[in-house]
This record gives C-alpha cells, structure tokens and sequence, in this order.
C-alpha cells in the first residue's frame, strides 16, 4: 500500500494494477459481509467470500516494494531519517483523518453500546499510532497497517545496521514459522500479535525482491516464457484458491493460509515485476489510477459501505439485491478515490516537499549497486 511502485526508469505498473484489483477484491468482500450481516442476504452469491485475500498481496508487495526501493540503503545509516519520514509521510496522515472521521461517528452513537469498547483510553490511542490491540480498532481494516508498521521498523534496523536488521526479520519469520508449525494457539499479547502466519507475506516479499534485484544471475529470468508462466501459476492458484475458500473453506483447514496465497501472491508479483521489466504489454490507465488511490480506498471504503448499509437496511428502504450492492460498493470506490484526490495525495506531495526541502542524505549515486548481502555483484541496479 506503498505510495508509487518504482523501478529503474519508471514504474512497476503492473504492479499498480495488482494493488488495484486487491483493494477491488477487499471492497466486494466487506461488501459482501456488511450486507449479509445485517440483511441476511448474501451479495453477489457468495462469490467474494474470500475476497479479504487481497491483503494477501498486499503484505507481499510490502516486502517486495520496501526491499526493492530500499536496498541500496542497507547498511547506511545516514538514511534512515529518510526512510522515516517516507514511511510517516505514506501511512499516519490518512490514518489520523479517518480514524477523527470514526471517532466522531462513534462519539455521536453509531453502532450503539456494542460499539462501546472502541471508546476506550487505550482502543483510541492504539487506533491513531497503529499499536496492537485486542478489540477492533475506531477503523476496522487498520488492523493490516499495524503488521506493516512492525515490518517498517525491523527494515529500519537493517538500514542502521545491515547484519543486524536483516537477521532480525529472519529471526522474526523463523519465530512465526515455528509457533505455526507447532500448533500451539497463543493468549494474545503484543508478542502473540506479531507472531500471526499472514506476516510471512512480508517475507516472501522480501524474497520476490531479491529475485528481481538479482534476475541476472538466473538466466532463465530473462526468457518471457518463464516470466509469464509464474504469472499464470501465480494466478490460477490464487484465484482459484480464493473461489475455493469461498464456497468450500473446509477444504482448506489443513493448509495454511500463507503457504497458498502468499506464494502464489509472490509468483505473480515476480511474474508481473519481470514482464513489466521486459516491457511486454501496456497496463490499463484505469488500472494503474486505481492502483495509485489503492490506500486511500483501502481506508474509506469499509465505513463509508457500513454507513451506507446501515441507512439501507433499516426499516426495508430498498430492495436488497445484487444491484444494490453493487452501487454501494461503487460509492465505497468513489469516496476512496475522492479521498485520494482531494486529501491524501495533496498532503502527501506537501510532506514530500518538506521533505525534500530538510537536509536528507543524498541518495546513492545512479547505477550503484545496493549492498552485496541483498544483491550480488551482477545484479541490476535500482
């Protein structure tokens, strides 16, 4: 959910199209969910059921696209003021308006005393700095951006200190790897919350990464063929998967999430991040807009929609059908995208000039090559 996936000489946007039809996916599937919750209807036919698998791909393009952008930054840690404020500049502000927006709605009666628990001391300051917390927080789907946070501090260290940072996130991987692997279910706690399965997507991210930084040294990367069909198993996994799981979950308990989604997730992501490279196809204009506003969607739709089904469910104003919810789910993009338009980008560009404007290390010098405990000697340069 990274503001513009870059690469040499332009942008990954193939990779802005795949943000922009997660975000789509996560759209119909709370649609589905609000709407089935309070009018016993199921929207679309059930279809989006496992439509919440787009924050799949969302946490492995965090990995990949951290890691990409950030790893000629390894080990220097004159950067880190940069990638700081980067990070804040990208995450808190949208955060901080939406969350004001809930509270207010909350403060003023919406969801009635079942709501009350999101009132609480620790519930608001845990929603506004992204800290974990054992109820939801004022805005449902910023619980993601909690494990994003987490993911951005550990990139951190590595920038202070290479070695350092990068065998914490393996110690960290290993660690969520191991109490999934024994089955043991945790009492939550901040280190329990940490150590959810989904968080290995950061990992394979960070994996996606250093295959595309490094594809020279895998001359079967370079041949179209190999690029497209990890495109296409990628794919076929995934979105058959997410069919499967949503009308036959049950044939899913014996494996794990992250295993299904989060791999095929990376192999379209090196998939798509190889073609785009060889530049084989133009992607969409819409695609690509939706993909830049994927954020600010991922952020307003689910109150917007709740708001929504709230004033249609009640006292049976319209019919409740496929239709309906259709334009619900529109209005959801629509509030999304004007967000991204008329607030998130504007103040996003403002920060980025303040930023430029401080005293920011320069970055590293045009075709250097990042350090080699990321990328080999022969690897491209970002």
């Amino acid at each position: 959910m990274s503001a513009g996936i870059v690469k040499s000489g332009g942008k990954f946007e193939s990779l802005e199209m795949i943000r922009a039809l997660a975000a789509l996916a996560v759209v119909f599937f709370h649609t589905q969910i609000i709407f089935t919750g309070r009018s016993g209807v199921v929207p679309f036919g059930g279809v989006f059921g496992a439509g919440s698998r787009g924050v799949d791909l969302f946490f492995v393009l965090s990995g990949f696209i951290i890691a990409y952008i950030h790893a000629g930054d390894l080990g220097r840690p004159g950067r880190v003021g940069h990638y700081f404020r980067s990070r804040f500049a990208r995450i808190y502000p949208s955060v901080w308006i939406i969350t004001l927006l809930a509270l207010a709605v909350y403060l003023i009666g919406f969801g009635g005393p079942d709501k009350a628990s999101k009132l609480q001391p620790w519930s608001i300051a845990a929603s506004f700095l992204l800290l974990p917390q054992a109820g939801d927080a004022l805005v449902n789907v910023t619980w993601s951006l909690k494990f994003e946070i987490f993911f951005y501090l550990l990139f951190a260290l590595a920038i202070l200190r290479r070695s350092l940072g990068l065998w914490l996130i393996l110690l960290w991987q290993g660690a969520v790897l191991g109490v999934y692997l024994s089955g043991r279910q945790l009492e939550w706690s901040w280190a329990s919350f940490y150590l959810r399965p989904i968080v290995l997507e950061f990992g394979l991210g960070l994996l996606s990464a250093w295959v595309v930084i490094n594809r020279a040294r895998f001359t079967a990367l370079g041949k179209p063929p190999v690029a497209v069909g990890m495109l296409a198993v990628g794919a076929a996994v995934f979105v058959g998967a997410d069919l499967i799981q949503a009308y036959r979950p049950a044939l899913f308990e014996a494996l794990p999430d992250f295993l299904v989604f989060g791999v095929s997730a990376a192999l379209i992501v090196v998939g798509l991040a190889l073609i785009d490279i060889q530049r084989r196809y133009t992607v969409p204009r819409v695609l690509v807009m939706l993909g830049g506003a994927s954020y600010s969607i991922y952020l307003v739709h689910f109150s917007t929609i709740s708001l929504l089904a709230a004033f249609l469910t009640r006292g049976d104003r319209v019919p409740m059908n496929d239709a309906v919810f259709l334009c619900v789910a529109l209005v959801g993009i629509f509030f999304g995208l004007a967000f991204h338009r008329w607030i998130d980008r504007p103040l996003h560009r403002f920060l980025q000039g303040r930023q430029r404007r401080s005293a920011a290390p320069p970055a590293a010098p045009e075709g250097a090559i990042p350090p080699a405990i990321f990328v080999t000697k022969d690897a491209a340069p970002i």
